[in-house]
């Protein structure tokens, strides 16, 4: 993995994933700490899925289905 990317893109909501972790960038640029080093955020994993299939819009699926298959 490069040192840093973004999932989908660097367009907000956004998962950030870099040499640390992993978080959850939202709309108006507020973050969530998915991933910190070995550490798994699953309650807060489970909180922002749940979140993204609320929205129901493409993006949001799409990025709900990311952190299920690569992060939880």
């Amino acid at each position: 993995m490069p040192r840093e990317s973004f999932y989908p893109d660097t367009n907000e909501p956004h998962i950030h994933l870099h040499r640390g972790g992993a978080t959850f960038t939202d709309i108006g640029h507020s973050h969530r700490t998915l991933v910190r080093g070995s550490l798994v955020y699953r309650g807060t994993l489970q909180e922002v899925i749940a979140e993204l299939q609320r929205r129901g819009d493409a993006r949001s699926l799409q990025m709900a289905q990311y952190i299920q298959t690569n992060l939880a």
